[in-house]
């Protein structure tokens, strides 16, 4: 190694440690306030939403995989059921899992990943399937929004209820008509996922049930079934988070931004209709024009 290299890598060691020493100081500070007001155990948390059955399919390496059907809408016709399913990360369906994929005939796999997350856990889909990225950029880097967050560590409920109304519903409106577009027009049952299966999927849902006329408190508890995968999420967080286990970081420190609190959506809810009028209208706003919305209305209500 050259002089010159050498001195290149100590110095970027130097500087890397007179970044990393004053966040973490900063950090354990906040940390500790933030220990005073404990996360609620996400199983309080949950909502049952008035439908039978229970919308969730029971795979063996699925993550948050259920129907969004069965759902009353506020004019009386109901959500049908096996048209859409939501989930988190499909990499590691084992081949029983396919197999019920296919006998429900999902034709159609929507993956709001990054391309490094894609590639990274690359999805099994079934038989057949046209695999489609739809990447959603917000909410999706888990480092990025830990320090986001450590900036916003003692207001968590604004920084989760900004990322679902700034960054998705607002920035990726495109990106979401453009797959409810699709929906419209196609034939078979169609997965729509992410990571965890509860921010951007999560968002993605609400919209398409608010556009379909389903309350808003059905929408919300709809949402907080994801609590039910809590567990899978903080193990996913354990590795993940690893390497700002120096800095003081440590998973808990970060649980809330895991939790599917009732609240973050009621807010963002709230933030739709203030600005957009209702779902209806965010669709229409977004490019989906009139036509495609009541062939997307036709295919999913009865």
């Amino acid at each position: 190694m050259t002089q010159k290299h050498s001195w290149r890598k100590q110095l970027t060691k130097l500087s890397a440690a007179a970044v990393g020493i004053p966040l973490a100081f900063i950090y354990r500070g906040r940390r500790i306030r933030g220990r005073e007001k404990p996360h609620p155990d996400p199983k309080t948390l949950i909502i049952i939403p008035e439908r039978e059955p229970d919308g969730t399919i029971n795979l063996q390496g699925g993550v948050n995989f259920r129907d969004i059907g069965g759902y009353k809408t506020i004019d009386g016709k109901l959500v049908k059921r096996g048209i859409i399913y939501r989930s988190g990360t499909l990499d590691a369906l084992t081949d029983s899992d396919l197999q019920i994929l296919n006998e429900l005939g999902v034709k159609h796999i929507y993956d709001l990943r990054l391309d490094e997350e894609a590639a990274k856990q690359p999805g099994r889909l079934p038989p057949g399937a046209r695999y489609q990225r739809t990447p959603i950029k917000a909410g999706s880097n888990p480092i990025k929004r830990v320090f986001a967050l450590m900036r916003n560590i003692d207001r968590l409920n604004n920084f989760v209820v900004q990322s679902y109304t700034k960054h998705l519903i607002d920035a990726e409106s495109h990106t979401y008509a453009s797959i409810f577009k699709e929906i419209a027009l196609e034939n078979g049952a169609s997965v729509i996922h992410c990571t965890a299966g509860k921010d951007r999927t999560g968002v993605g849902v609400a919209l398409l049930l608010s556009a379909l006329g389903v309350p808003d408190e059905t929408i919300v508890a709809d949402y907080t079934l994801s609590n039910r995968s809590y567990d899978l999420y903080y193990n996913d967080a354990v590795s993940q988070l690893a390497p700002l286990k120096k800095l003081g970081i440590l998973p808990e420190d970060i649980s809330g931004l895991l939790i599917s609190d009732p609240e973050f959506m009621r807010q963002s809810l709230r933030y739709l209709h203030e600005n957009y009028g209702s779902g209806e209208a965010y669709l229409l706003k977004a490019g989906v024009d009139t036509l495609t919305l009541e062939k997307l209305k036709s295919k999913l209500l009865e």
